[in-house]
């Protein structure tokens, strides 16, 4: 009786994933993002309203860029235009002083010597 439901259980799974498999390739996966609900591309936004003359004048284009800058201090907490914040490297210099490191680390976590045979 056991194989017998190990096959049923093998079927349904079986067509499960196909009727999983056959509602993405028609869902809004398979479909995409409506026209009219894109995001306008910057890159062909920019060369249009040039040409239909209605492109922002430098002194717009400044004042917008701060406006932004603004924005994402205020959203972030930091300047946009600042260099990341690089964490500091690792552990540098010789191997020796790594591993007198990593022994102090082990002795103050543990109250034993690393280099000595546990008891």
């Amino acid at each position: 009786m056991a194989p017998r439901v190990t096959s049923i259980i093998s079927s349904m799974r079986t067509i499960a994933l196909t009727g999983f498999a056959a509602l993405a390739a028609t869902g809004a996966v398979a479909q995409g993002t409506p026209r009219d609900e894109r995001e306008p591309n910057p890159a062909v936004v920019r060369p249009a309203e040039r040409a239909a003359g209605d492109a922002p004048s430098a002194s717009q284009q400044r004042q917008e860029q701060q406006t932004t800058d603004q924005l994402y201090r205020e959203l972030a907490g930091q300047n946009p235009n600042a260099a990341p914040n690089v964490p500091p490297a690792g552990p540098t210099g010789n191997p020796a002083q790594n591993t007198q490191e990593t022994e102090r680390l082990y002795r103050e976590l543990t109250g034993q010597n690393p280099t000595t045979t546990p008891r």
